[in-house]
């Protein structure tokens, strides 16, 4: 039912609560006064307090991220205006590293692999998903598409185009004999895009809404699909 029957006190703080995040085990907390603080996460006792040189703001002020996208190897990344702050989250140090104030604001957490950026040119914030597969299991599937019909069809890089494609894919190894366009339709199915010629371009795409888009413009588009 989702109602809340009881609460046990786990922890109090001499000041209010406004960022908190899970380390090792433990519950690393951030308070109004410019303290961090690192709690036991099973016996509550406190296992040191620092100061920091940075205010995180009140959750109703500060909409950009959650605080578990500031990440970095053990590591607490605040930016401000005019510098960015580093706190390692094992021993409470922080380092900071002054910065221009016209700099964009970049957040990346190195657990999740992703980055989210503003700055004073895009209004709305751009967030980035880093492909780290480092053993190369997996790529991304647009790119595969291009190599595969640039390396295995002898295209031309600008003939093709991927719109809306953003999977990642399991390594393999195609046999191009029998032709790099069914290689491709083989892939188009289980992956929902539809293939097609546009000007001169062969253009694999999926609509937004991951239904297939078969949509066959009337400027001249030739249908690649039996």
């Amino acid at each position: 039912m989702g109602v809340l029957q009881s609460t046990t006190e786990f922890a109090s703080f001499s000041a209010n609560l406004v960022y908190a995040l899970y380390h090792d085990g433990d519950l690393i907390v951030f308070t109004d006064d410019f303290h961090v603080i690192r709690i036991n996460g099973t016996t509550a006792a406190t296992v040191w307090t620092k100061t920091v040189p940075y205010q995180i703001t009140a959750s109703l002020v500060n909409q950009f991220t959650p605080p578990d996208l500031n990440r970095l190897d053990g590591t607490y990344m605040f930016r401000e205006p005019d510098a960015y702050n580093f706190t390692d989250l094992d021993t409470g140090l922080t380092t900071s590293i002054a910065t221009s104030g016209s700099v964009g604001k970049v957040i990346y957490d190195d657990q999740s692999n992703l980055s989210v950026t503003t700055s004073q040119f895009i209004a709305q914030p751009l967030r980035t998903l880093f492909n780290a597969s480092a053993d190369g299991d997996l790529r991304r599937l647009d790119a595969l598409l291009s190599d595969l019909f640039v390396h295995g069809g002898g295209y031309d890089p600008d003939q093709i185009l991927t719109i809306n494609i953003d999977d990642m894919i399991q390594g393999a190894v195609f046999d191009v004999t029998a032709g790099v366009r069914d290689v491709a339709r083989s892939i188009a199915d289980p992956y929902s895009f539809a293939i097609f010629e546009r000007a001169g371009q062969i253009v694999c795409k999926r609509a937004f809404s991951d239904v297939i888009d078969a949509v066959i413009s009337s400027a001249g588009d030739i249908a690649d699909m039996p």
